[in-house]
């Protein structure tokens, strides 16, 4: 944090205005647990500065997301979206903070148009799995969408298929799902190693 510290402040020096020197004063600030006004005060500057870039916005939402404002932080994801409407990765970002602020139907949205952007992506499934389970607890909905997977049969959704047996109340099928891992399946999901042989 010397060496951070020693660098921000020669960033500063240099070039005070720069948006990437305010991005290393919020960097910072986050983490040393800088006043939280101090950190808002620079992320109000580079937006300002920056208004119509997409990254910018999906990084403000990860700070306004580490100090707790997830209204905030949904408002720089659809801000992120409307300037890059084809990255389903801000689909996918905005229908995470969407769930966690429990606007399910909206949640669903965004996912919906991240999968119709890129259909191979392992976040904005198991995110749309999470919906059907969080909003109302429909279970065939959940189920229906876990038979749209497009590699049914890919490791990487073996949780979801696990969680959707028990909440089914198929134990049988949930230990079959399992089996082929053994006991090592938890190790599996819990470190993202490769799939066992």
């Amino acid at each position: 944090l010397d060496l951070a510290r020693r660098a921000l402040d020669r960033a500063t020096t240099l070039a005070p205005r720069l948006p990437d020197t305010s991005r290393a004063r919020i960097q910072y600030g986050l983490a040393t647990g800088a006043d939280p006004d101090a950190i808002l005060a620079s992320i109000a500057h580079i937006e300002q500065q920056r208004q119509h870039d997409a990254t910018l916005f999906i990084d403000s939402s990860r700070t306004f997301l580490q100090l707790g404002r997830w209204s905030d932080a949904a408002d720089r994801l659809t801000r992120a979206r409307d300037l890059d409407p084809r990255n389903p990765f801000v689909h996918a970002q905005l229908g995470l903070v969407l769930i966690g602020l429990r606007r399910y139907a909206d949640a669903q949205q965004a996912l919906e148009q991240s999968l119709a952007i890129e259909r191979d992506q392992q976040l904005a499934y198991i995110l749309r799995v999470w919906t059907a389970w969080l909003s109302k607890g429909d279970l065939p909905a959940s189920r229906a969408f876990l038979d749209r997977l497009p590699q049914p049969d890919d490791w990487r959704f073996m949780e979801l298929r696990f969680l959707q047996a028990l909440y089914e109340r198929r134990f049988d099928l949930a230990v079959d799902i399992t089996a082929p891992w053994g006991d090592r399946w938890m190790k599996v999901i819990d470190t993202n190693e490769p799939v066992p042989d």
